[in-house]
């Protein structure tokens, strides 16, 4: 009797898995993206009582919780419908996503071999950011840009900077921003990462070769396997994980004006 092969790639198995680990990284990346419309439209009508009377954004917060969660199904429906097309392959067993990611992991850890030394430093990294919130100055009417192919976190970082009392206009893709950006003065960037155009590390490099003073911030649903020394290049001044903490947002833009401020 044929065994069945095993669908986890082995250490041994760079390519395939490379293919499993890309896998993995776009599916947490589509993910985040569809959890920050739930999480930052919820903590938006939580965080201003005055939303909560006025019937229209309540309405337009709920659809967009509801566009995002259909988005979601049709990434599960796709994933099935990859099931339903190899499920009556005798040769393959079946799939324990739990046991893939792990796998993953494992193997991430022992090619990259510094997992210990990346842990320490992420804890170090939120407790510095802990000892500045105290001494961050509060920056008043900022113009904003925040670029994202995604409409809906765009709109989601309109309301929240506009509730705030800033300026703020957004870009559809890199090089909309690229083009606002150079076209009108602006007190801080916030760019997506992976965009179709133009990623958000071009961006940055694009804006900081332009005004090397702008602080940028670079948003992603990867940032927690990010290199952490990307942190310290001279195009980055702050990387954030989506879904945004909206308690924690504000205090991190104005954490990175002033230190921007203080790199002058």
């Amino acid at each position: 009797m044929t065994e069945p092969k095993e669908i986890i790639p082995s250490a041994q198995d760079p390519e395939r898995l490379k293919g499993q680990q890309e896998m993995a990284g776009a599916l947490a990346h589509d993910l985040n993206n569809l959890l920050m419309p739930i999480i930052f439209q919820v903590d938006l009508l939580l965080m201003n009582s005055a939303i909560l009377d006025d019937k229209n954004e309540i309405i337009s917060g709920l659809k967009n919780i509801r566009g995002a969660a259909e988005n979601a199904q049709q990434i599960t429906t796709e994933l099935q419908e990859v099931y339903l097309r190899n499920r009556h392959d005798k040769n393959i067993s079946p799939l324990s996503l739990k046991k893939l990611l792990q796998q993953i992991l494992s193997s991430y850890s022992c090619t990259e071999n510094t997992p210990t030394t990346e842990t320490t430093t992420v804890n170090n990294s939120q407790k510095d950011q802990k000892e500045a919130e105290k001494q961050i100055t509060t920056h008043r009417n900022l113009r904003i840009l925040a670029i994202d192919d995604e409409k809906r976190i765009c709109l989601l970082l309109e309301k929240y900077f506009s509730y705030q009392g800033h300026h703020i206009e957004t870009a559809a893709n890199g090089t909309d921003g690229i083009k606002k950006f150079q076209n009108s003065p602006f007190d801080i960037v916030i760019t997506d990462l992976a965009m179709p155009d133009i990623d958000g590390n071009r961006v940055a490099q694009i804006i900081k070769e332009t005004s090397h003073d702008t602080p940028v911030i670079l948003m992603t649903g990867l940032s927690n396997i990010i290199d952490n020394q990307e942190k310290q290049t001279e195009y980055l001044d702050d990387i954030i994980q989506k879904p945004l903490e909206v308690d924690k947002l504000m205090g991190i833009v104005n954490a990175a004006i002033d230190s921007c401020a203080n790199k002058t």
